[in-house]
């Protein structure tokens, strides 16, 4: 199956960073070895204001406490799965004027969730393993 780039929607606009604050990502993945790839890969990436959580409802919680940049979640989380995030994120960012990235990531991906993926709001969908390069490319493209 192909690693490369999903791009479902337009990127961001509006990040939640500042010139002397490190753009916040948020993410959710509740297998341990994942977390910890993607925390690593990030840390060589630059400097991030990194939020990493176990379930949808702590990213919820993650994403509502502070501007977040970018949201990198997995679809299958417990308590709230990564497309009711993406569609909860969406409902309250029309009041905030703002719009964050998200990024699903999924072990695998079927048409159905594809298009649930769309309807939700997601900017791109990959899946695991996510190449380092194409988590750089994803930096690039909606930090910089």
């Amino acid at each position: 199956m192909s690693t490369e780039p999903r791009h479902l929607r337009q990127p961001a606009t509006n990040f939640a960073s500042s010139a002397t604050q490190p753009p916040r990502i948020v993410v959710a993945e509740d297998h341990p070895v994942c977390s910890l790839v993607l925390q690593h890969h990030l840390a060589a990436l630059g400097q991030f204001d990194l939020v990493t959580c176990a379930s949808g409802v702590e990213a919820w919680r993650a994403w509502r406490h502070a501007p977040t940049s970018l949201v990198i979640t997995d679809l299958d989380l417990p308590g709230m799965d990564g497309i009711t995030l993406a569609r909860t994120i969406r409902a309250f960012e029309g009041a905030l004027d703002r719009r964050t990235a998200i990024v699903a990531l999924t072990a695998s991906c079927t048409p159905t969730q594809r298009v649930h993926c769309v309807d939700a709001g997601f900017d791109e969908l990959h899946v695991k393993p996510l190449e380092f390069d194409t988590l750089a490319g994803m930096i690039k493209l909606y930090l910089t």
